[in-house]
């Protein structure tokens, strides 16, 4: 049967062992390469996501360090939902 061939059919059938015999021996190996490309655009994203939330926790930490007291202030109203003495605190539903 590989008698009756011409050449260039015997070219391309050289060349499409070849390219299996290689994806056979590098398939594991691309597939991880490809893998790890995937894995390092992901952490580089996730790196980018907490240097910022560095960078805000830096700033928070320092107007609590300054204890400036509008900030010490804004801060008791909008997380411990303090309120002065005499002041009514009034709650709204959002409605969606």
């Amino acid at each position: 049967m590989l008698k009756n061939l011409t050449p260039k059919q015997k070219m391309l059938l050289t060349l499409v062992g070849v390219v299996l015999l290689c994806t056979f021996v590098l398939g594991g190996s691309l597939l991880s390469l490809v893998h790890n490309k995937l894995e390092l655009h992901r952490l580089s994203r996730k790196k980018t996501e907490l240097e910022q939330q560095y960078i805000t926790l830096q700033q928070h930490l320092e107007e609590l360090q300054n204890q400036d007291p509008a900030v010490l202030e804004r801060l008791a109203r909008q997380e411990y939902n303090m309120v002065n003495p005499g002041e009514i605190e009034f709650r709204f539903e959002k409605n969606d």
